[in-house]
């Protein structure tokens, strides 16, 4: 099954929201592994688009996301899922 992704869209964080199923599969918050995103995010902005459904919810990128929110950025790089999942 091939998966279509939307254009790269610059996206409002608040229009972003988590998925709740992720906090099931990653730690959230602080730690090593998002001190390290923090400081690189911050040097040169996000290289990697989230992903999203077209509701805004998460499938990709919510470490991301929450680092975006934390430097204060109002808008993300996100691609839409286009196809059904």
């Amino acid at each position: 099954m091939e998966i279509k992704l939307s254009e790269i869209k610059q996206v409002n964080t608040d229009s972003l929201r988590d998925n709740p199923l992720n906090g099931h599969f990653f730690d959230e918050g602080p730690g090593r592994e998002t001190d390290q995103l923090f400081n690189d995010i911050k040097e040169r902005g996000i290289i990697v688009p989230l992903i999203a459904k077209k509701d805004g919810t998460l499938i990709a990128g919510h470490r991301r996301l929450f680092v975006a929110q934390e430097l204060k950025m109002k808008t993300v790089p996100v691609q839409y899922v286009e196809s059904e999942l």
